[in-house]
């Protein structure tokens, strides 16, 4: 939130009284005000004209002392003139304060100042400057950040607690288990049917599947150049899904005719269930989360695919 700009129209016998006090008092709200106070702005040397010139054009409000000394002054009128050519149909830019002056008194010197409703100094500097906030908005704009941006926040925030609490309760049933069980042999038999497939579509590439056991927990295919690409879920519980692991790896086997040759691992992926606001399953990573077994396979095919290709561009 950007400070609204304050420029002080006063007469200088009302800066030790009030104006001096007012200035200091809406300054200690940094964040909400820049004030052009004339003893904060003017230096020795500078054009006075200039200067008051130029924090008339920069100013957002002109909050105008009004009182017997400024009426009796010339450059006080001339600052009132300043802002008043500021001020548009939409936009109200001078904020009167009334300071030892009857309504007779300021509709004697400018009647279209007496109409406008303004704050009486008597009231102190402290209710001044909360009229200042209320009149140039910033007391309604913190009532409307409290009122609705926090309480959102807190919200989202109660929400995010209540749904964990869920999760957790749930994750600890044999329900649990067996529903993200089924969803991970569901995804494994995806797989092979799409390996198959594949083997009927890319029949240059060579690529095979081994002979699928009893065990549906695993899937694997073969590439080139003893390329595979494995997927395997297991649980290590039977009443929670603490140790559930859906495990993706790319490997390069181990040459069956070299003693020496050892199987090495080119990538690992390793996602654990999860589950969203609507309860379905979420298979989530350190860096990835997918919400559909379909888009978890389209990532595992790729990255083998990624390194089929890499192979074929290093040895072509």
């Amino acid at each position: 939130m950007n400070a609204v700009k304050i420029f002080l129209s006063h007469a200088s016998e009302d800066q030790p009284e009030f104006v001096r006090p007012l200035a200091e008092a809406l300054s200690a709200f940094s964040n909400e005000f820049k004030v052009w106070y004339s003893e904060y702005e003017l230096t020795l040397g500078d054009r006075l004209l200039a200067k008051i010139d130029e924090g008339l054009k920069n100013c957002d409000y002109g909050v105008v002392v009004l009182s017997p000394h400024f009426f009796a002054k010339r450059w006080p009128r001339e600052e009132l003139d300043g802002l008043f050519q500021l001020e548009t149909t939409e936009r109200k830019v001078i904020l009167p304060i009334w300071k030892d002056v009857s309504e007779s008194d300021v509709k004697g010197f400018s009647p279209i100042l007496a109409s406008r409703l303004g704050a009486d100094a008597a009231l102190g500097v402290d209710r001044i400057v909360e009229e200042i906030r209320r009149a140039v908005g910033l007391v309604d704009r913190l009532r409307e950040i409290s009122s609705s941006g926090w309480k959102a926040k807190l919200r989202k925030l109660d929400e995010d607690v209540a749904h964990a609490r869920k999760v957790e309760t749930f994750s600890a049933t044999g329900e649990a288990v067996e529903l993200v069980s089924r969803v991970a042999i569901e995804l494994i038999d995806e797989a092979w049917e799409t390996g198959k497939k594949l083997i009927g579509e890319f029949s240059a590439l060579k690529l095979s599947l081994p002979a699928r056991k009893s065990e549906r927990q695993y899937f694997t295919i073969n590439g080139p150049n003893r390329l595979i690409l494995s997927i395997r879920f297991d649980n290590r519980f039977v009443n929670s899904i603490e140790g559930a692991r859906l495990k993706l790896g790319i490997f390069r086997w181990k040459d069956e005719w070299d003693e020496n040759s050892k199987t090495e691992e080119l990538e690992h992926h390793e996602f654990h269930p999860n589950f969203d606001k609507q309860m379905k399953i979420l298979w989530v990573s350190p860096n990835l989360t997918f919400a559909s077994p379909t888009a978890l396979l389209d990532f595992a095919f790729d990255r083998f695919v990624n390194v089929l290709v890499s192979e074929r561009t290093t040895n072509s």
